[in-house]
């Protein structure tokens, strides 16, 4: 896989830095992932981060069936945490960073593992991978619907007590899916955080296909004063609001 183009506008346009989505490839193209901290849980950018660092590790290539079932994805959230609490120590955090700290921090994930002639979808929460399985029509994972998206998903969280509901919630909170890569029109996977998957969703069932995607392969310039126009008429969540465009068929 390769990565074409990565557009991220953070919801507070003047604080780039204050964006806490977080995307990243593996080296050498297998796997990739994308996150989504949530803006009111404790340092929610770093958590996004060790999140898509975690899965570019521990992806594995499996030419039957799905990489990752429970077991993995526990791997990959148990690893997570560790490196997690490495970072941060309680002890040395004021008494209200301390409490904020006790609430947890909480994120979306969804990235790509590619298995040779197909690829592999992990989706946990609000954050979605979309393609062209033909000219004429596009599909989503896991989320299809603009009505799926919720104002509280559930979202990977640092705190381990979370786990046994979370881990019911397959199909409802977090899905796998593996398709041939045949079955992708393109080439293209794009990977969306939850304000412009809404957004993109929205037109695509509204039969604005072609112009929901020509949004997705803009430069940054034209994707930038898109959004920021959307943002002032409410048409898009204020949040930041990340795209990547991978091509499954090309090297990195």
């Amino acid at each position: 896989m390769r990565v074409k183009q990565v557009l991220t506008v953070p919801k507070e346009i003047c604080y780039p830095e204050s964006n806490e989505d977080f995307f990243n490839m593996h080296d050498s193209g297998f796997s990739c992932a994308l996150s989504d901290g949530a803006s009111e849980s404790y340092d929610s950018k770093t958590w996004a981060k060790l999140l898509c660092q975690c899965f570019i590790r521990e992806s594995k290539r499996k030419f039957f069936g799905n990489f990752y079932k429970h077991k993995q994805i526990k791997n990959l959230i148990g690893k997570s945490r560790f490196k997690f609490f490495e970072i941060f120590s309680k002890q040395s955090l004021s008494w209200s960073q301390q409490a904020a700290f006790d609430r947890g921090s909480f994120a979306s994930l969804t990235g790509l593992v590619d298995h040779g002639d197909s690829i592999e979808i992990l989706s946990i929460g609000d954050s979605v991978a979309l393609w062209q399985p033909t000219k004429e029509s596009v599909n989503s994972h896991f989320l299809t619907e603009t009505s799926d998206f919720v104002n509280q998903p559930l979202l990977i969280s640092t705190k381990e007590s979370s786990d046994n509901f979370f881990f019911m919630q397959e199909d409802i909170a977090w899905a796998t899916k593996k398709i041939k890569k045949k079955e992708v029109y393109d080439g293209s996977i794009y990977l969306l955080t939850d304000a412009i998957a809404i957004k993109i969703l929205d037109l695509i069932k509204n039969g604005e296909m072609l112009f929901a995607l020509n949004v997705l392969r803009e430069n940054y310039s034209n994707f930038e004063s898109w959004i920021l126009s959307e943002r002032r008429k409410k048409q898009i969540k204020i949040d930041d609001t990340t795209v990547a465009w991978i091509k499954i068929n090309e090297t990195s």
